[in-house]
């Protein structure tokens, strides 16, 4: 491909491969954008397991809290 390449467009090529190496702005972005999708998942997953163990859970933790209460 760079045989194609006029002078100027081996330039702008050795350019933009000089700076896709650094990629010091690029990857901090995608970094916060990426923990930001798995946070999003995380509480998604969270949520819906509240929704389905709610009731039982509920429970399980008051009978924690007397048994608890109740050695103390």
């Amino acid at each position: 491909m760079a045989g194609r390449l006029g002078r100027k467009g081996r330039v702008a090529l050795a350019a933009r491969l000089g700076h896709a190496g650094s990629g010091a702005v690029t990857d901090r972005g995608a970094t916060a954008t990426e923990y930001a999708v798995l946070v999003g998942f995380i509480v998604v997953v969270i949520a819906i397991a509240i929704g389905f163990f709610g009731s039982s859970l509920g429970s399980y933790y008051s009978y924690l809290v007397s048994a608890v209460g109740g050695y103390l």
